[in-house]
């Protein structure tokens, strides 16, 4: 499998609004048909929202981090049991392009780091630990834009 390369022109990434909407009601006719009865309509995944200065941040932090340069970052779909009953996450990791053989693939830059920290008397306090995995996404439907053409798509029973 070939990586995705980043398009040289954004235009080639255009996807037009009837066909970005079929898939949109494909998602939504798809994801009612794992869903178990009766499903709540909220909790039903939508989109989600990810403010670009929390992006531009995480592409910041990690910079160079280990001489590797992050090339984008990858989210992977998340909820808090394992059933569809909370709002669906989507944890962001920073990803780095890495070269071996002339073949190029895109790895996630998994990190933990710990940090204890002392108290006055020198004695061990609280650790904290670090990671290079974000939730800072705003799920819909807590953070939807209702007035959206896509948001106001119904689905087919």
């Amino acid at each position: 499998m070939t990586p995705y390369q980043s398009a040289n022109d954004i235009r080639d990434s255009s996807v037009c609004i009837k066909k970005a909407k079929e898939h949109i009601m494909n998602w939504r006719t798809a994801i009612k048909k794992v869903l178990p009865e009766p499903y709540n309509q909220l909790n039903i995944p939508n989109a989600v929202f990810i403010p670009f200065a929390d992006i531009l941040a995480l592409a910041e932090k990690y910079k160079h981090l280990h001489g590797k340069e992050i090339a984008g970052v990858r989210g992977y779909f998340a909820i808090d049991q394992p059933y569809f009953e909370d709002k669906i996450r989507l944890m962001l990791v920073p990803v780095v392009e890495v070269s071996e053989n002339y073949i190029v693939t895109y790895k996630d830059l998994i990190l933990e780091t710990t940090t204890t920290e002392y108290s006055p008397t020198g004695e061990k306090a609280e650790a904290d630990v670090e990671t290079s995995v974000y939730d800072f996404t705003k799920p819909c439907p807590d953070f939807c834009d209702t007035t959206s053409p896509f948001y106001t798509l119904q689905s087919e029973e």
